[in-house]
């Protein structure tokens, strides 16, 4: 089996523009180190979700 992957260091938002559409399987992301569930918004306060439907999943799931 073959695995064709790539790994950048830039600009995230340089690096999507060059992304091509419908390439994208997966994409893992951690948030930055320290956050949790007592401090999270503090961090990450938007008042509208990003994407409809999208909600945190519970921390014992």
């Amino acid at each position: 089996m073959t695995y064709n992957y790539k790994i950048e260091n830039k600009d995230c938002v340089i690096g999507l523009t060059e992304i091509k559409d419908d390439s994208i399987n997966l994409v893992v992301a951690d948030p930055p180190f320290g956050i949790n569930e007592a401090t999270f918004g503090k961090h990450y306060n938007r008042k509208d979700n990003v994407i409809d439907g999208y909600v945190h999943a519970p921390e014992n799931y």
